[in-house]
């Protein structure tokens, strides 16, 4: 849990990050640690809401940016960099959850996106529409 060895497998909530995220684990250049998700809070339906920010929209520029930064220290909401990565990340997760998903990374949904059904595996038809 939160205070154990592991602490930073764990978000705020208690909820258990995955180890793997979006984008695979990213090393920390400042903290050598690894990173999957690089959390971050927005207001929706009401309420607030943490979501991940190393998500599969954002840029190779946007990446190595994230990985300079300092783990735990606060958003510069000056830099327009900064901007861009929080917009790419709050829009990811509103699709998530208007798909009722989670805007957090599951482990193993990139297995159910690529699994077809039973019949196509065996050769079968699709109707065009």
């Amino acid at each position: 849990m939160p205070n154990s060895p592991d602490a930073d497998m764990y978000r705020s909530d208690g909820a258990q990050k995955s180890a793997r995220g979006f984008i695979g684990p990213v090393k920390n250049l400042i903290s050598g640690g690894t990173m999957t998700e690089f959390s971050t809070d927005m207001n929706y339906g009401g309420r607030k809401i943490d979501i991940p920010t190393m998500v599969p929209t954002l840029s190779r520029e946007e990446i190595a940016y994230m990985q300079r930064m300092e783990p735990g220290a606060g958003w510069d909401m000056s830099d327009p960099m900064v901007l861009t990565i929080i917009d790419k990340a709050r829009a990811h997760a509103i699709k998530r959850m208007s798909d009722g998903m989670s805007p957090f990374y599951q482990d193993g949904e990139e297995n159910e996106a690529t699994e077809l059904p039973e019949e196509y595996s065996n050769g079968g038809r699709v109707r065009l529409i």
